[in-house]
């Protein structure tokens, strides 16, 4: 049986790094992130927080009246 892709990048990000999930509540991708953090012995902050696509089609802080902002939850490697 072939293994299933993982659906957020934990594993592979470095510190510093982050990604954008939009339109997700916050309690469950915190949660997911501490259980993923304590397994890969790193640490993870999640923050609810508005993001637009830029030209380069990439997501970026926003305030929330920005045209095309998106409420969702940001994720960082912090450690």
């Amino acid at each position: 049986m072939p293994t299933r892709e993982p659906r957020y990048p934990f594993a592979e990000m470095e510190i510093g790094d982050s990604f954008f999930v939009p339109n997700k509540q916050k309690n469950t991708l915190t949660t997911y992130a501490s259980e993923q953090g304590r397994a890969l012995k790193r640490k993870f902050s999640t923050k609810l927080t508005w993001m637009t696509r830029n030209e380069d089609d990439e997501w970026e802080l926003a305030e929330p009246n920005a045209e095309g902002a998106v409420l969702g939850i940001g994720v960082w490697r912090d450690a």
